[in-house]
């Protein structure tokens, strides 16, 4: 795995002042113009299939490309257009594949489902104008995720080299996670910030020692994007899996402001599920693509050091369907689980 770079001192302060940019950036641009153009699609969609609800054969299209939609997956709904060419569910499932690409920062498979779509007879996506520009400025649904895309993936190439960690220092306290996945047992290496994150380093080496991680599932795992673990709700026969997510030992650690980013495969604290703040201080992800929207907000206080494709193989397990609370982010059965998780010594 390449060694990340170092920022000298003096290049804090300037990368603090561009992440804070690049946040805003985030903000103006690509959440702005994505949850509207979902929300356009929607309107739309929801229209359309009104519309054609009371043609046979036409309400079972649509609720395969919902399903196809709620999954999360963009290639599911790439099958689904490959299966149902020159109908107007093929230019919606193209759609969404490039709007669910384009946020998993999956540039090359963004641009190839926008290029199908252009080839695609869709007046709604591709002729009609709607306010999706700044200040209103009137764009078509293709025309706005084009754009989107083209910022957004510029934005990150210039910031690509200013928006990494350093590693560990020499001596920094490492530790090895055995998991089971699908029954066969592989090994991710964390190394920790104590310098940069001590109260989180301490606690999560504490339960550590504890052997509190043996025998912990998965419990939130989405493609591309993070992986979630550390509820003892997971292991308690008592608690059904809609409990997953909302248990855990200890209270938030607390926000520990540091220079580190949430870059891929950084060692992270938890989001509550249900709620907008840090879980329980046992809870905590792994991000699989850089997710700098949570700079600021939460701490980051390790990073995988050897096992990286372990953590992607795990983001890939089959998912419940339709899962609790009708998200589908809870892995199916066999969950993958921590065997033991251990410090290295020396």
């Amino acid at each position: 795995m390449a060694q990340a770079k170092h920022k000298a001192p003096t290049q804090v302060a300037l990368v603090q002042e561009e992440r804070s940019q690049m946040a805003q950036w985030v903000e103006r641009n690509w959440r702005l113009g994505a949850v509207l153009a979902i929300a356009i699609t929607a309107i739309i969609l929801g229209r359309q299939y009104m519309g054609q609800k009371g043609q046979e054969g036409r309400e079972a299209l649509w609720a395969g490309l919902e399903q196809a939609q709620s999954s999360g997956d963009p290639d599911e709904l790439v099958a689904l257009a490959d299966e149902l060419p020159g109908t107007e569910v093929e230019a919606w499932a193209l759609l969404h594949a490039a709007q669910g690409r384009a946020f998993r920062r999956e540039y090359a498979g963004a641009r190839e489902a926008l290029g199908r779509l252009e080839g695609v007879d869709s007046p709604l996506i591709q002729e009609v104008a709607w306010p999706l520009g700044e200040d209103g400025e009137g764009r078509t649904v293709l025309e706005n995720l084009r754009r989107t895309l083209a910022s957004q993936e510029a934005q990150d190439e210039a910031l690509a080299d200013r928006f990494t960690n350093p590693a560990p220092p020499d001596g920094s306290p490492q530790v090895s996670m055995e998991i089971d996945i699908q029954g066969s047992r592989k090994s991710v290496v964390l190394g920790l910030y104590p310098d940069r994150a001590p109260a989180h380093v301490e606690n999560f080496l504490k339960l550590v020692d504890e052997g509190f991680y043996d025998g912990i599932k998965f419990h939130w795992v989405v493609d591309g994007y993070e992986i979630v673990a550390g509820d003892p709700n997971t292991t308690d026969g008592t608690k059904g899996v809609e409990t997953w997510g909302q248990g855990g030992v200890g209270g938030p650690v607390g926000m520990e402001k540091n220079d580190l980013v949430h870059a891929p495969y950084v060692l992270g604290a938890a989001r509550h599920r249900q709620l907008l703040m840090e879980a329980p201080s046992s809870l905590f992800l792994i991000t699989l693509r850089a997710r700098y929207d949570l700079d600021g907000d939460y701490t980051v206080f390790g990073t995988v050091l050897e096992g990286s494709e372990l953590a992607d193989e795990i983001g890939r397990v089959e998912i419940r369907d339709p899962g609790p609370t009708g998200a589908r982010m809870v892995p199916a059965e066999p969950v993958p689980f921590i065997v033991e998780a251990k410090r290295i010594e020396g």
